[in-house]
């Protein structure tokens, strides 16, 4: 038998993939017109003799932000999709090992990675003849690129192993990501508040932002060591994971029934044979006959625990802003939430595209158009739902970014500083801005999603290239506002893709998939 025969045939199969070429074309493209933009926007902002630095510094970040992101689009949904189709456990049935399966299907994904990042250090290579960038901070900053990416191909492996369902898998690695680039360093910055020993807080170099960090060259002068230690300890996390995953993927793939479902049927055999499940209530039947979409998307939706904790952690920072009465204080506050602005954004585009995908994928979308519903009923319904699942969150997220000028207001007619008071009209004239953009990405992301859900020949890779084209790569231009001119464009085509005829676009697609397979047969 051959040496890891999986991974030799994801390997041929993916190099006669035409997407392998087309990622990297668009990766490179992408990479010179954001290359190009961040240069005008440094050239504007930056004396013409420090210009590398900074360009460097802008074209790394979003680097860095697409290799945590690649788990996320490339693993998270590789194993759990074997398991949907029933083709995970036929697999165990051979005498292959479950390391040679993880690797199967991590080593493909890994190679892909490695293509997009190989496309892009060109771009990134270009500070270098503009001074200010060092030949190993270059290297050493690839090198940090790639591990991170490892890193994340690794956790989205794992947790597709535990997962079966494509949009909860993706939602969990994401999470899991940001737990680690973000939360071990949080963690370790709280416990070191409390004067802890310094051996307890080296958990905190398990993070990839650690090596990412230390690579500019003078830090790495100084940290030398902190740096490849760094290096070392995340890329172990990687294999530490890859090596649970191999434990844990032969015990995920045998089917169980589910104890609550077990409970039920036993409590109704119980109670003389008939099953009796808790009724509706009459809140539920009113929206149900009002939007059967809306009421449908609201149960496959469930709690929205996520939002909410986003919101309170964001209303506990600003909380904690508010207590100064200085009106920099208000601003500094105002700033530190735009982080959970973006967690908020990632929540709702990974529910944007989840009832599409997976009405696609088991059949329900197809029922729901042999119902006398309209396309355009579905859409509303799907919109609806959305906005009533999130709308709260959101409106309670919005009003806390007032909240601390609020307070500055208060006290600036109480001490009549009119100084301060000016201060505070041009704060809150700000969060008016921001929150009209994070309405207008919202916007964006709800259309530009469906529309990719409908179209997309694999939906479940939706949700990640919303984040990527909507969230990401407009970024570079958020500082000046002009990012609303890309979310526009992206509400335009949304809005063209869904307002096509659903029944014919499925039967298109139905078409392809029949032309393709008999394409093969006869081959």
């Amino acid at each position: 038998m051959a040496f890891l025969p999986i991974v030799e045939r994801e390997l041929r199969a993916a190099a006669r993939r035409k997407g392998m070429f087309r990622v990297r074309w668009w990766t490179a493209l992408l990479a010179i017109v954001t290359g190009f933009v961040s240069l005008g926007f440094v050239v504007l902002t930056r004396s013409r003799s420090s210009l590398g630095n900074p360009l460097f510094n802008i074209l790394n970040g979003y680097a860095f932000g697409l290799c945590l992101l690649s788990g996320v689009v490339l693993t998270a949904d590789s194993l759990s999709e074997e398991k949907r189709e029933g083709t995970l456990g036929l697999l165990f049935l051979t005498n292959l090992k479950a390391y040679e399966v993880v690797l199967g299907k991590f080593i493909p994904s890994l190679l892909v990675g490695v293509y997009v990042l190989l496309a892009l250090l060109p771009v990134t290579a270009l500070p270098l003849l503009l001074g200010g960038v060092t030949g190993g901070e270059f290297w050493r900053v690839a090198l940090a690129l790639l591990n991170a990416m490892f890193v994340s191909l690794a956790l989205g492996t794992f947790i597709s192993s535990i997962s079966k369902d494509s949009q909860r898998a993706m939602g969990h690695t994401l999470g899991l990501v940001l737990l680690v680039i973000a939360g071990l360093p949080g963690l370790a910055y709280l416990l070191g508040q409390a004067r802890l020993p310094s051996w307890c807080l080296s958990f905190r170099w398990l993070s990839p932002s650690f090596p990412y960090s230390y690579a500019a060259e003078l830090l790495y002068i100084r940290h030398a060591g902190e740096y490849w230690l760094a290096l070392l300890l995340s890329n172990f996390l990687g294999w530490v994971f890859l090596g649970f995953t191999s434990i844990v993927l032969p015990r995920s793939s045998q089917e169980r029934p589910s104890w609550l479902a077990g409970g039920q049927v036993f409590k109704g055999l119980a109670q003389g044979g008939k099953l009796r499940f808790k009724s509706r209530k009459p809140a539920d039947e009113l929206n149900l006959s009002r939007s059967p979409v809306s009421w449908l998307l609201r149960r496959r939706l469930g709690a929205q625990w996520g939002a909410w904790l986003v919101v309170a952690a964001g209303a506990l920072v600003v909380s904690v802003s508010s207590f100064s009465v200085t009106p920099s204080s208000s601003l500094m506050g105002h700033y530190t939430m735009m982080p959970f602005a973006f967690l908020l954004k990632l929540l709702f585009a990974l529910q944007v595209c989840k009832f599409l995908s997976e009405g696609r994928r088991d059949g329900t979308l197809e029922l729901l158009l042999c119902t006398p519903l309209t396309d355009r009923e579905i859409m509303r319904g799907q919109v609806s739902g959305l906005w009533r699942s999130f709308g709260w969150p959101l409106s309670l997220f919005l009003a806390a970014l007032f909240a601390p000028f609020g307070v500055q207001l208060a006290f600036a007619i109480g001490t009549q500083d009119f100084q301060s008071l000016l201060s505070v009209f041009g704060g809150a004239f700000l969060a008016g801005m921001i929150s009209v953009r994070m309405l207008v990405d919202l916007m964006a992301i709800c259309w530009f999603g469906m529309g990719l859900a409908v179209s997309m020949r694999k939906p479940q890779f939706a949700p990640a290239m919303t984040i990527v084209v909507v969230l990401i790569l407009p970024a570079i231009l958020s500082s000046c506002f002009l990012d609303l001119v890309p979310d526009i464009f992206f509400i335009w085509w949304g809005m063209a893709r869904t307002r096509r005829d659903l029944r014919h676009l499925l039967n298109e697609q139905y078409e392809a998939a029949g032309k393709g397979f008999a394409n093969k047969v006869v081959v």
